[in-house]
């Protein structure tokens, strides 16, 4: 009797500790995972933040330069055409992208382009400077004449080449 009670407590013993030690290695594992789920998505999170953040810095070197702009004397007193925003808006265009602004003054104002021709910027803007506070003000103005301008273009079932002539300055 004793020799049984004795097999039966080791067994007993035996079982106990064999589940418990499975009990062990499965909170081990399961914590495991979810310390490497947790790190895999934070790195994730920073990476899109980084991502966001770098976008937004270079998308936001688009809009700066517009003062640091070089149009010779003569050319900005040929006529009233580079001191109106919207002049301002076409010509940033044009030193950035080598294309020759013009402005359409029908309703709402608008940029047009055409082949380079008479415009002389110095020097192209090939590294604009990161945007400063004050130049936000000037970021929503523009967008929301841009918006603007593409809703209205699309309401008129028009292109902007169909719209009125091209304004040219003076010579």
């Amino acid at each position: 009797d004793v020799v049984v009670v004795v097999v039966v407590v080791v067994v007993v013993v035996v079982v106990v500790v064999v589940v418990v030690v499975l009990v062990v290695v499965v909170v081990v594992v399961v914590v495991v995972v979810v310390v490497v789920v947790v790190v895999v998505v934070e790195v994730i999170v920073v990476v899109v933040v980084l991502v966001v953040v770098v976008a937004v810095v270079v998308g936001g070197r688009v809009v700066v330069g517009l003062t640091s702009m070089s149009i010779s004397t003569q050319q900005r007193n040929q006529s009233h055409f580079h001191r109106t925003p919207m002049s301002a808006v076409c010509i940033y265009v044009h030193c950035n992208f080598g294309r020759l602004p013009s402005i359409d003054y029908s309703s709402p104002p608008m940029c047009r382009f055409k082949l380079q021709q008479s415009f002389n910027c110095r020097p192209p803007l090939k590294k604009p400077r990161l945007i400063l506070p004050q130049s936000a003000y000037l970021q929503i103005i523009l967008g929301v004449l841009i918006l603007h301008h593409h809703f209205s273009s699309l309401a008129t079932h028009r292109t902007p080449l169909e719209q009125a002539p091209i304004y040219r300055p003076p010579v």
